[in-house]
C-alpha cells in the first residue's frame, strides 16, 4: 500500500482451485478469486482512510485461465522470456524436476504445445510420454 498500488497481481491460476481428488475443496484454497476479494475488502475496511483505498487483487484463476493458457498468452507476448521464470519450490541453478511446481510446469507446456527448455535436475515425469522420453523436453 505503501506504493499507492491500484493492483497487485499474482501467479494463482485455474487449476490452483480444481478440486481435490480427495475433496470436493480446492488444491489451494488461498489461490480462490473469493479469497482475493477478500482481501481486497480487508485492505478497503483495514487501510487508513477508512473505506476509501481500493485494490484490485488479479489473478489468472479469476480470469479462469489455466496454467497452459497462461503459458501460451505469456509464450506469446514475452517468447523465450518465459524459460527465464521461475516455477520450483527449491532455490537452485536449475528446477528440482520433483516438486509438484515443476510437474505442473511441464506439464502445462507440454498442454500449451511448447517445447519445454526449462532446465531441470531431474526430468519431471508427468505422463507416459515423459517415461518414454517423448514428451517435448529439449
Amino acid at each position: 500500500m505503501t506504493i499507492g498500488a491500484g493492483i497487485v497481481i499474482y501467479g494463482a491460476q485455474l487449476d490452483d482451485i480444481a478440486p481435490r481428488g480427495d475433496a470436493m475443496e480446492p488444491r489451494f484454497p488461498d489461490n480462490t478469486p473469493d479469497t482475493a476479494r477478500a482481501f481486497e475488502e480487508v485492505v478497503r475496511v483495514a487501510h487508513f482512510p477508512v473505506g476509501e483505498r481500493k485494490i484490485e487483487i488479479w489473478s489468472p484463476a479469476r480470469e479462469g485461465l489455466s496454467k497452459s493458457e497462461n503459458l501460451k498468452r505469456g509464450y506469446e507476448i514475452a517468447g523465450d522470456l518465459i524459460f527465464e521464470t521461475w516455477s520450483c519450490y527449491l532455490s537452485g541453478e536449475a528446477h528440482c524436476g520433483n516438486c509438484d511446481s515443476c510437474r505442473e510446469r511441464h506439464r502445462a507446456f507440454i498442454e500449451a504445445g511448447i517445447a519445454d527448455r526449462t532446465i531441470y535436475n531431474v526430468h519431471p515425469i508427468v505422463s507416459d510420454k515423459c517415461r518414454l522420453g517423448k514428451c517435448g523436453v529439449r
